[in-house]
């Protein structure tokens, strides 16, 4: 979605910024096109930050934006989370934001991260909450074409509840100093995001039953109608969680990780030293 586009890393990584020292080594999953990748590049002035996706399109049009931002130091490749092509203990930091909402096997795309993880490094993410969508004034259409989204990607294999499973899916990895707060994300402009979700559900791949592919035009097109006329506004929550990869030499039973923290964005969670490994970035 074109929209996505215009999320930035003070918008959409704000919970991760504290975090960050400029000489890391940082990788993005599922990093679309690359606005907050080249952000995060941006900060990391001593670093490297790659980004990947499973789409080519995308990591081109990142590769363009990195080039007109004139970053030396940002990377995209064509990578699936589920089997990432690198070593282990690479990354200081692994950042997915509204990643693993779209991934068939939730567990292994978190293992393939944190393999990739330095001990002591951090793995931030974010996620949407679907049940807190507010929609105001109230339309059912409206709420209906969010429906007609969650069950596509249902029926591409996503799980747009994985946000409700932070909480425990990082420790059952074996981070520590778990963390989970939450942002609220104001669409200043419902009218796009009527538009990208109308391009969203209206695929052509959206049903063989022409009533229902009626029936997904006619409420897609009432939400253009209901942001253009009634001024219509959305707030969607997000729920934030960092966790640190057990560092090396901390014994099993010398974990910390049943300690959470709710709503206190920016609280630097991350303990240890973060030791550079020597990493050749692909050109």
């Amino acid at each position: 979605m074109r929209f996505q586009q215009e999320r930035r890393a003070d918008t959409h990584g704000a919970f991760l910024l504290p975090h960050l020292r400029p000489s890391m080594r940082l990788l993005d999953c599922g990093c679309g096109g690359g606005s907050i990748t080249t952000d995060l590049g941006a900060l990391l002035t001593a670093g490297i930050v790659i980004g990947v996706d499973k789409s080519a399109s995308q990591c081109r049009t990142a590769r363009k934006l990195s080039r007109l931002r004139g970053l030396t130091n940002s990377f995209f490749e064509c990578q699936d989370v589920q089997r990432l092509e690198f070593s282990d203990a690479t990354f200081d930091v692994v950042f997915g934001n509204a990643l693993l909402d779209h991934v068939g096997d939730i567990d292994g795309a978190v293992a393939e991260m944190v393999r990739v993880l330095k001990p002591s490094g951090l793995l931030a993410l974010r996620s949407p909450d679907w049940t807190g969508l507010d929609i105001s004034p109230p339309s059912r259409e409206v709420r209906r074409c969010f429906e007609i989204y969650k069950q596509q990607v249902r029926a591409n294999g996503g799980d747009l509840n994985v946000s409700s499973r932070f909480v425990t899916l990082l420790p059952a990895h074996g981070l520590v100093d778990v963390c989970i707060g939450q942002s609220l994300e104001r669409h200043p402009d419902s009218r796009r995001l009527a538009a990208a979700v109308k391009v969203a559900i209206c695929r052509p791949d959206a049903g063989s039953n022409p009533d229902r592919r009626d029936s997904i035009q006619r409420a897609s097109s009432e939400f253009l109608r209901w942001a253009e006329f009634e001024a219509g506004t959305i707030a969607e929550p997000w729920v934030e969680a960092t966790g640190v990869k057990r560092p090396a030499q901390m014994a099993t039973g010398e974990a910390s990780a049943g300690v959470f923290e709710f709503g206190v964005p920016g609280k630097d969670c991350a303990q240890g030293a973060r030791r550079g490994l020597g990493l050749v970035a692909p050109g």
